[in-house]
This record gives C-alpha cells, structure tokens and sequence, in this order.
C-alpha cells in the first residue's frame, strides 16, 4: 500500500500542481493538422476527423474536470487547515481570448494578492501632481514576483500540503481512489494527445 500511494501522490503532484497542458495548444494543433491534410483527403473526411478526434480529447478533459472538482471537495472537507483548501477558476490570460483553468492553493492565492497590494502601493507614489516619477515608477513596477518566485516563497506551505495529501489519502479510502482515478484520466489523455497530434 505505501508505494502505491507514493507513486500515486507523485502522478497526481506532477500532473495537477504543476503547469497543466493548455487545451488552446489542442485547438492550434488540430486546425493545422486539419490544414496540412486538406490536399490529401476531401473537406467532408477532414472535417469528420478533426470532429470527432477533438470531441474525444474534449471530453477526456471535461472528465478530467468533473474528478478534479470532486477530488477537490473532498481534500478541502478532510484537510485540516483551510490555507490548504484548493480552488480552481478560469480566465483569459493576457493577449489571449482563450479562456484557462487553473487551480491552487489558498496559501498561494493569499501570497499572490499581498504581493500584488505591494506592487500597487509602491507604483502609486510615482505619481503626483509634479507628473510621473519613473524611477518611482519603475520601482513599483520591480516589486512583482514572478509565479516561481511566489511558488518558492511558498515551499514550506506546500511541503506540508503535500503531507496532508498522503495522510487524507493513507486514512480515506474515497480520496485515494479519487486521487487515483485523476492520475489516471490525466495519464490517457496525455496519451491520446500524443497519439493524435505526435507530441510528448
């Protein structure tokens, strides 16, 4: 059982807190796929193809979702601290229409937020009825943290997070299977996606 749920936590840490494979890149992917084969096949097979290859990774994904939202209800009923509760949104990045879903922390959004009211505090007093004080400015502007900086500030947050996870997951039965069946979804999906589109 031990190394079942260490393999287990190492899948699910990697796939899940860490960066996930934007569905944006799917979309370019498929329509230049659609593109390149156009010469060698009619607009009727092309477009049946690049339908149903795609309805079948966006549906893995809506799956991946549907148990990532339920594994998530269940960590943040069984953890014992809420700066561990995990949440998940989505948005349109900057200069782009795509919309993304991300997931973290509390710890980490809190972390986010303070460095973003420094930020803002710092960048204000370059401004003044004199005009711009760009060196102010500038200064300002320095004080944001990059998402790794942010993320190492916060190492010993999620070094405990992560025991949370594997005591939740030693002690109830439901969220290991929940945590297994994630890593499992995540797992076939990143193999149908190389498997379509030929990339690692």
């Amino acid at each position: 059982m031990p190394i079942l749920i260490s393999r287990t936590i190492a899948i699910y840490l990697t796939l899940s807190l860490t960066s996930l494979a934007c569905f944006a890149a799917e979309n370019k992917t498929a329509v230049a796929e659609a593109i390149s084969t156009q010469a060698k096949t009619s607009n009727r097979e092309i477009e049946q193809i690049n339908v149903t290859g795609q309805r079948t990774l966006m549906t893995m994904r809506h799956e991946i979702i549907r148990e990532e939202d339920n594994l998530y209800r269940l960590f943040n009923d069984l953890n014992e601290g809420d700066k561990f509760d995990i949440f998940c949104k989505t948005e349109r990045s900057t200069y782009s229409y795509i919309a993304q879903r991300s997931c973290e922390p509390v710890f980490l959004s809190q972390l986010k937020q303070q460095n973003a009211r420094v930020m803002i505090s710092e960048t204000r007093q370059a401004f003044s009825e004199d005009g711009i004080n760009f060196a102010l400015l500038q200064n300002g502007l320095d004080m944001a943290e990059s998402a790794g900086e942010l993320r190492e500030q916060a190492t010993g947050d999620f070094d405990a997070m992560n025991e949370e996870i594997l005591r939740i997951a030693v002690e109830n039965p439901d969220y290991l299977a929940s945590l297994q069946k994630v890593a499992e979804l995540k797992t076939a999906y990143q193999a149908a996606q190389t498997k379509r589109f030929g990339k690692d």
